[in-house]
């Protein structure tokens, strides 16, 4: 499994694991990211870190964040938890799953 780190600047608050599923693995190239916190973050922030190329896909026009995918924190769906701006923690695992619809 490859990882890629990545930082923001400040004072560390803990370590973030961002696990992809499917199509996302391949287009990124990776499995699995780990961000460091470097202070308390809402899931949309934590998205807005992602490589630019992940981003267009998370990212409907402009900070609203795609229904075609299924985004878990800690095996919840974020949808139902609240919202992209709740507060992830350190410790805390988001998975990306892309979802494919059919008619």
């Amino acid at each position: 499994m490859m990882n890629m780190h990545l930082t923001e600047l400040g004072q560390r608050c803990g370590l973030l694991k961002i696990e992809l599923v499917g199509s996302l693995k391949r287009i990124v190239g990776v499995d699995m990211l780990e961000i460091k916190l470097e202070r308390r973050s809402t899931l949309r922030e934590v998205l807005e870190k992602l490589p630019e190329d992940l981003k267009k896909i998370v990212f409907r026009s402009g900070r609203s964040i795609s229904p075609d995918l299924l985004i878990l924190i800690n095996g919840v769906e974020f949808r139902s938890a609240g919202s992209g701006d709740m507060y992830v923690e350190d410790g805390d695992t988001i998975v990306i799953i892309p979802v494919i619809h059919g008619g």
